[in-house]
């Protein structure tokens, strides 16, 4: 098992856009693939048209 991770503190350097793009690229490659979007704007999960009102990972991470 591999894993990626994009991050940095700067906004607007491209994070969403790169794992959107490279989660679809593998995905059409056949590998499985877990895109976790933790930035409070949400761009990677408005980018896979996911339910925003649907269980998030703030839900699981809050006490």
């Amino acid at each position: 098992m591999k894993i990626i991770t994009f991050s940095t503190l700067k906004g607007g350097v491209g994070k969403s856009s790169c794992l959107f793009n490279l989660s679809g690229i593998l995905a059409q490659d056949n590998k499985k693939v877990l895109a976790i979007d933790i930035d409070p704007q949400g761009n990677t999960t408005n980018n896979f048209d996911i339910d925003r009102t649907a269980p998030s990972f703030k839900r699981y991470t809050e006490r």
